[in-house]
């Protein structure tokens, strides 16, 4: 279960597990958030193409923003990633740097591998998606089973 907003807007500290029934209800409920939500959508289809089974999902999108720009994902990069396919036919999932122009035609999102090293912080970016960047507090995030 999502909890409710802290005082600073956005979900509290930790991985907090939601189904897509759940997540819809949450936060789909304007025609901006059910616009950014069916481009997430199709994102998760291309994922489970490629046998990624868990999202995590941050931003302005799990936060009280009622206007968000796009949705923030990190996707579980474990073993069963078919890394030939993802390589061959999804190099959009490679394209790291700002302003990742197609991810946010595509998918309404910027996309990153979740145990890969964000940057600027040295952080994996399933930890780095858990600091509010701005107060630099800890904060929450929200993961997804995608798998059928």
């Amino acid at each position: 279960m999502v909890p409710v907003f802290n005082n600073e807007g956005v979900l509290p500290e930790g991985v907090h597990e939601a189904s897509f029934e759940e997540f819809k209800e949450r936060f789909v409920y304007n025609s901006r958030r059910s616009e950014i939500y069916a481009a997430f959508l199709i994102l998760v289809n291309d994922l489970r193409a490629i046998n990624c089974w868990v999202v995590y999902i941050d931003g302005s999108y799990v936060t009280d923003k009622e206007l968000p720009g796009d949705i923030d994902v990190c996707w579980d990069d474990d073993d069963e990633i078919d890394w030939e396919l993802l390589d061959t036919h999804y190099p959009i999932f490679f394209d790291l740097n700002p302003p990742r122009k197609a991810q946010q035609l595509r998918y309404r999102a910027d996309v990153f591998p979740a145990n890969i090293y964000e940057g600027n912080s040295g952080l994996l970016f399933k930890d780095f998606f858990q600091q509010n960047k701005e107060t630099g507090n800890t904060k929450g995030i929200v993961k997804i089973n995608i798998q059928l």
